[in-house]
């Protein structure tokens, strides 16, 4: 989608990346975007997944300045994505058992204080739990939809966050 105004909002484009994840863009008017993050209810993470990872590294390195802070393993790459010295998000390459037609895309987490109720508040509230919640060196998570299909993922919050 070519950049367009959002009434006095700003301005944004959606447009993907060269492995095919689609993403969005904005330029802030009266709304900046996220002001407030990394609490339950926010935005926490944003992460880039494909079978494409030094490609997807390139090209976000060479659109938006990224630099990388690598955690990638013998079995699986990955690294954040940095912007100021900041953390900002993740991008990985899909595991080898990863079958080969999952498209690239990009995930968005959204902090919780008990990932296993959110699951729950959000399957009976007309979502559908895709991964079920599991616990992670990061904390709990899940990935589930809402009412309407989008797909979204948990994690709980450090405490004190």
């Amino acid at each position: 989608m070519p950049p367009g105004d959002v009434a006095d909002a700003g301005r944004m484009a959606l447009a993907a990346d060269i492995t095919g994840g689609v993403f969005g863009v904005w330029q802030a008017g009266t709304r900046i975007g996220t002001g407030i993050a990394n609490m339950p209810g926010a935005l926490t993470w944003n992460e880039h997944m494909s079978p494409y990872f030094e490609g997807a590294k390139a090209f976000y390195a060479a659109v938006f300045g990224y630099e990388f802070g690598d955690m990638s393993t013998e079995e699986f790459s990955y690294a954040t994505l940095l912007l100021g010295g900041h953390e900002v998000g993740g991008i990985g390459g899909y595991p080898e058992d990863v079958a080969a037609e999952v498209p690239a895309a990009w995930s968005t987490y959204f902090g919780t204080s008990d990932t296993d109720d959110a699951v729950a508040r959000a399957a009976a509230h007309g979502g559908f739990v895709i991964r079920p919640s599991a616990g992670t060196p990061y904390g709990r998570t899940a990935t589930v939809t809402d009412d309407q299909g989008t797909v979204f993922s948990l994690i709980s919050m450090p405490t004190g966050e």
